[in-house]
């Protein structure tokens, strides 16, 4: 545990001091003061280094290590095609491989350049989408953001560029959108489906009659969901290999909590809706779409596995809340309950305990 939030102290601080570096060079600066507050410091620089070799250097850690370690070795070779028809992944994942086994022999250098897009992406997208950048630090590590791709490497890679995507180029340069979309794609297959969703819902105010409606729609799915065939045909569709999923196990208790503590969050965002701007209100949507895969998924656990997507949206309205509301008892509320959500999400998912890197013997 200890490492865990020596690291949320160390990035917490390092945007801080950013956050300080930019304001003092805004101030004044009139119509151009947005755009120096987004501009990039040392601070986030190093931040950006620090929570990148904290990923990349890891060794063992994350229930899904070990089975992306030893599905890298299908991906060698000298045709990629082989490589193609060995590994059971998707067709991007394995070219990645494949090109990265130029680089080295071991797995290690797979772990390094996904740990570097996967935070890359979503600093990125935070630097420039969020009102408080440490806030929005602070939050994707607490929340659980920057841990999932610990475990879920190539679906947190492919949610990373999702959100980097919705964040920044919905509404622009579409042809950026539809790139990061392809890529993210390429590497996990149901990151289509996600993005007709994002843009399907993007114009849709967090209205509480849009919570209410999607709650309930994520229920009456949760009963419904193995006994329509749509769900196996659509799996399939996606990838073969995907129907094993959407036949695994019910959920345990552990996901029935995180429901509840995701939607306290989510009330409250909604609750202060008045306060967010544009882009925090389409992510405060976004989210709750996250919160009902995960009441879907209390029937099948790999169905939760897409609130992957939709968690990362989260810290921008609540991040933008905490800076802009009012009574700071609800600033440190926030921040104190993902503190906590934090400490139990490491000690109970994802196999982060005890960590170790190359640094770090745990």
């Amino acid at each position: 545990m200890t490492p865990y939030l020596v690291l949320l102290a160390t990035v917490l601080a390092l945007a801080a001091l950013g956050a300080v570096t930019t304001a003092a060079a805004g101030r004044g600066a009139g119509p151009d003061e947005r755009a120096a507050l987004a501009r990039w410091t040392p601070f986030d620089l190093v931040l950006l280094g620090v929570l990148v070799v904290f990923a990349g250097s890891r060794v063992g850690v994350g229930t899904d290590y070990e089975l992306y370690a030893a599905l890298w070795f299908r991906a060698g070779g000298d045709s990629l095609g082989a490589a193609l028809d060995r590994s059971p992944q998707d067709p991007g994942f394995v070219a990645l491989q494949h090109l990265l086994h130029r680089v080295g022999d071991g797995p290690e250098v797979m772990f390094w350049v996904t740990s570097a897009a996967t935070v890359g992406a979503m600093v990125l997208a935070l630097k420039h989408g969020t009102r408080s950048f440490p806030a929005a630090i602070f939050l994707l590590v607490a929340l659980g953001g920057y841990l999932a791709p610990f475990n879920l490497v190539r679906q947190g890679l492919a949610a990373a560029l999702l959100f980097l995507a919705a964040t920044r180029y919905l509404d622009r340069r579409r042809w950026v959108f539809v790139v990061l979309v392809a890529a993210a794609t390429a590497v996990h297959a149901s990151a289509l489906a996600v993005a007709v969703v994002l843009l399907v819902v993007r114009n849709v105010q967090p209205r509480p009659r849009v919570l209410a409606v999607l709650l309930a729609g994520a229920l009456l799915a949760a009963q419904l969901y193995l006994t329509v065939p749509a769900v196996t045909r659509l799996a399939e569709l996606l990838n073969p290999r995907y129907v094993q999923y959407v036949v695994q196990e019910e959920a345990g208790l552990g996901t029935y909590l995180v429901i509840g503590a995701r939607l306290l969050l989510v009330l409250y965002c909604y609750l202060h809706a008045t306060l967010l701007t544009p882009l925090e209100r389409r992510c405060l949507v976004f989210a709750t779409l996250g919160l009902a895969a995960q009441v879907v998924g209390t029937q099948s656990i790999a169905f939760a596995r897409f609130d992957v997507y939709f968690a990362l949206f989260l810290v921008v309205p609540l991040a933008g809340l905490v800076r802009a509301a009012p009574d700071r008892l609800q600033r440190a509320a926030v921040l104190g309950g993902s503190l906590v959500y934090m400490v139990l999400l490491i000690g109970n998912y994802y196999g982060l305990v005890p960590y170790r890197s190359t640094w770090w013997a745990g």
